[in-house]
């Protein structure tokens, strides 16, 4: 990178750049990184349970609290970005191959952590409650719920990538 001028910084933002071509814009870093802080893992925590829950999610455009903030960065402030879009696109062909199987998150974890998207841990949770928040035909259920049919999801399961599944029994 000497002989090219290139700086440091430039090269390894380009070689990021190259490596993350699709991950998508989500500016707050309090929740764009590795391991957020216990109050912005609670905010967002409530935001999936609201999304799952389908509540209405309006107060959250307007607020000033960490519910609201962590809500407009994902889901208003990245509506032209087209790594959120190609994201979005790879959560709903997870949800609809689920259809009448059990599958884990871990492959859509795996796929939209790596190469190609770079997707935060901190921020998958709520990404995948959008997602299932917008599938009118599909009944999300907490997993402690019983033998109802649906999709069983939570917050808490939808935070870690080891024993999350999906199942969608329609």
């Amino acid at each position: 990178f000497r002989e090219s001028g290139e700086g440091f910084e430039a090269l390894l933002s380009r070689i990021c750049m190259d490596y993350y071509s699709c991950a998508p814009r989500i500016n707050l870093e309090l929740l764009n990184i590795r391991n957020p802080g216990a109050r912005y893992q609670r905010a967002r925590d409530r935001v999936v349970k609201n999304l799952l829950g389908r509540a209405d999610m309006s107060a959250y455009r307007r607020g000033t609290g960490p519910e609201a903030m962590i809500y407009r960065a994902v889901f208003v402030h990245t509506g032209s970005d087209e790594g959120f879009r190609k994201v979005s696109g790879e959560i709903s062909r997870f949800i609809q191959g689920c259809a009448g199987k059990r599958r884990s998150f871990e492959i859509l974890y795996s796929r939209l952590c790596g190469k190609d998207y770079g997707v935060r841990p901190g921020v998958m949770p709520l990404l995948v409650a959008g997602k299932l928040a917008e599938q009118e035909d599909i009944a999300v259920i907490p997993e402690n719920a019983g033998g109802s049919p649906g999709l069983r999801c939570s917050a808490e399961s939808m935070s870690g990538r080891k024993a999350m599944n999906c199942i969608w029994n329609a």
